[in-house]
């Protein structure tokens, strides 16, 4: 690292003890590889070289991004922002730099072991955070779980159950974003609710152990209670209903409902269309795009104008001519025939046809009308001087 950090020019204050391998060699040797891999400690540190891999991404990006670039952090994974962390291929955090942790480092690059797992501090230049991270994911229906009063552990319920009884109710194992048990401690909701005149829902908090949460609910009344939990973004659970009467023992019935779509934590397509605040209505049609790939009446008026200019310019000049009827006739419509194919070329949707009206909006019929009636104009003009030439 020391030879590194002295050829991308960050010279040693003092004499190294062993001596520095000269900056033609290092560059040698980097031009050549094809895969960079660094074992690295803080690059805070003031041990001269420890930047050295810091100073790479920062003053050579281009030889970083020609490489397959691979990192080893045996310290905290905050030693490089996100713009740096953006140039690597692959980062391995090993929070040690004992032997055991650098035979990891080996196995890993050869690919005798996987990696699973998630930092367990935050990292900001990927975004990540602890907190969320470990936090209890939407992506998930708890379970709720009758246990059973007499033998602790067991999942097995009572036969039935009479106003008075003691339900003991927990949840299964609650998950967090990274799909591991969610911490201890973290806050789940038990709701209570009794479908009976005047009774509000009742919320029992209980805390998890192991990613379970525990509660216990009293049959206070007669009717149907319901029983739901919520642990922070995760809503959705199983629902435990009893209908509870006076003679007959109430039998748990489970609902396991569906995760809604609109609980994923990307937003669907349909909400994050933007919707338009201004041009012309769409009509009842959404899937028609207006005033970009149609001429509307607007476009008519300006390409039927650009006729009547075609058609009078061709008029004006074989109205003085020494020619046929026939002829002048065609001199007049030819230039009109052409603007016509030019409206038509836009009116039809044809290849281009969408550039030019996104380019010139509703004149664009107009203005290909002239070209295009201008063009058959001049070949009308130059066959009318051919004719006459021939007749004398």
């Amino acid at each position: 690292m020391a030879d590194l950090a002295n050829y991308l020019g960050d010279t040693p204050t003092d004499v190294p003890v062993v001596p520095l391998i000269s900056s033609d060699e290092i560059d040698e040797a980097v031009r050549l590889s094809d895969w960079l891999i660094f074992s690295v400690l803080d690059s805070r540190s003031t041990e001269y070289g420890a930047n050295a891999l810091k100073l790479l991404l920062d003053l050579r990006p281009d030889l970083a991004s020609s490489k397959k670039l691979i990192v080893f952090g045996h310290d905290s994974p905050n030693i490089l922002d996100a713009t740096d962390v953006s140039k690597i291929d692959v980062y391995h955090t090993l929070f040690d730099s004992t032997s055991p942790f650098v035979d990891v480092a080996a196995k890993l690059l050869f690919q005798e072991v996987s990696a699973p797992g998630a930092s367990p501090v935050s990292v900001a230049s990927i975004g990540y955070d602890l907190i969320e991270a470990t936090s209890p994911s939407p992506d998930q229906i708890i379970q709720l779980i009758i246990e059973s009063g007499s033998e602790e552990g067991t999942d097995e319920p009572p036969t039935g159950y009479s106003v008075g009884d003691v339900l003991k109710i927990a949840t299964g194992v609650i998950i967090d974003i990274n799909r591991n048990p969610v911490p201890d401690n973290t806050p789940v909701d038990f709701i209570i609710t009794q479908q009976s005149e005047g009774v509000s829902a009742a919320t029992i908090n209980a805390f998890t152990v192991a990613g379970i949460a525990r509660a216990e609910v009293a049959l206070e009344r007669t009717g149907l209670l319901s029983i739901t939990a919520q642990s922070g973004k995760a809503q959705v659970s199983e629902i435990l209903q009893f209908n509870v009467d006076v003679d007959v023992p109430a039998q748990a019935t489970l609902i396991s409902p569906t995760l809604s779509p609109t609980l994923t934590i990307e937003p669907s397509l349909e909400t994050i269309d933007p919707t338009p605040t201004s041009g012309p209505p769409t009509g009842e049609d959404s899937g028609e795009v207006p005033g970009e790939n149609q001429l509307g009446f607007i476009g008519l008026v300006f390409g039927a104008l650009g006729l009547a200019v075609v058609g009078g310019a061709g008029y004006a000049t074989v109205i003085r001519q020494n020619i046929s009827e026939e002829i002048r006739l065609r001199c007049i419509l030819i230039p009109v025939v052409g603007g016509l194919l030019g409206y038509n070329y836009l009116a039809l949707d044809l290849p281009g046809a969408s550039s030019l009206l996104s380019a010139m909006g509703p004149f664009s019929g107009f203005i290909v009308a002239i070209i295009t009636g201008a063009s058959a104009l001049v070949f009308t003009q130059i066959w009318c001087q051919k004719n006459l030439t021939s007749k004398k």
